[in-house]
């Protein structure tokens, strides 16, 4: 999504469990599921500047996070 291409991930993935809009367009639940994957992956085409929008903002607090973290990691 860096490069502003949406993509799908797995449910077992917990890295947009904080955001339930982006969850909804990118989450798949079946993997090995081409049918349901494409409409997935259609969802995904038509609503590309949204999810890309949601992307930017997750990104934004996680890198605040992230930096965070590290700091206090290094505290230790």
């Amino acid at each position: 999504m860096e490069s502003g291409i949406p993509c799908l991930i797995g449910n077992t993935s917990d890295l947009f469990n904080e955001n339930d809009e982006i969850m909804k367009y990118i989450v798949t639940k079946a993997e090995d599921n081409p049918i349901i994957n494409s409409s997935i992956v259609i969802k995904c085409i038509e609503n590309k500047k949204k999810i890309i929008e949601l992307y930017k903002c997750w990104k934004e607090k996680y890198n605040i996070k992230a930096k965070e973290s590290i700091e206090e990691f290094i505290k230790k």
